[in-house]
């Protein structure tokens, strides 16, 4: 028997997608957690999307977005035999799984970069992503000088040789450096610290956020690239 035809055709102008439903979940899905995120169970970084298939050029290429707080969150450290201090992190290159490697300072002088290209400015999204990626690259740098202790002489030896020109660099400078100037000025050094960037306000940001002007709370104007002062917020 045959079908009747609808009363009346339905034309494609009156059938409208309302994609905000889809926008809120999306938007939930990639909330900023409280906490550095866990390691993901079985996670690969796929490259298929990236620009790049180098660890090293991928982070260099990473903003302060959702995407590079999940890169860092699955990040794991090591030392080489030839005492080389590096990450590691699973990557799926076309079908072939390969584990990622870079210099362990290649994280915290890409955010060190951000924050001097973005002028110390960041969006609240931007701020938190930002604070946790921070505390992930301090995780990653203690867990390394705590490998480093357990490792053998020899590998201990290789990486004094590999960090020499650092300590005599250092020396020379009066600074009493023993470390990469990346990680001096991410979080070894006396005073300020990049590693605790996030904690820090523009005036207008400062404002924005408190209602009120910074000028009794601590300020500094010694972080390299900065241009104008930065405020902690108030204190109780």
């Amino acid at each position: 028997m045959a079908i009747p035809p609808p009363s009346r055709p339905i034309h494609s102008a009156e059938v409208e997608w309302d994609s905000e439903p889809v926008k809120t979940v999306l938007k939930k899905a990639r909330q900023v957690p409280s906490s550095i995120p866990d390691p993901i169970k079985d996670f690969v970084l796929d490259t298929t999307c990236l620009q790049a298939t180098n660890f090293a050029k991928i982070i260099q290429n990473s903003t302060l977005n959702y995407e590079f707080l999940e890169l860092v969150s699955n990040t794991q450290e090591n030392i080489s035999f030839g005492g080389s201090r590096y990450i590691t992190i699973p990557m799926l290159i076309g079908s072939f799984r390969v584990n990622g490697t870079a210099h362990i300072a290649v994280l915290a002088a890409r955010v060190i970069k951000l924050v001097q290209e973005q002028k110390f400015e960041y969006s609240p999204e931007e701020r938190n992503i930002g604070s946790l990626i921070s505390r992930k690259i301090d995780q990653l740098y203690d867990a390394n000088d705590r490998r480093l202790k357990k490792c053998n002489i020899l590998t201990r030896l290789f990486c004094f040789l590999r960090n020499f020109p650092n300590r005599l660099s250092g020396s020379l400078t009066f600074s009493s450096r023993n470390v990469s100037l990346t990680r001096w000025n991410w979080g070894n050094r006396d005073g300020l610290l990049f590693h605790n960037i996030f904690d820090y306000y523009t005036k207008k940001q400062y404002e924005r956020k408190f209602g009120s002007s910074p000028l009794h709370s601590l300020h500094n104007s010694g972080f390299e690239g900065q241009t104008e002062s930065l405020w902690l917020p108030p204190r109780d």
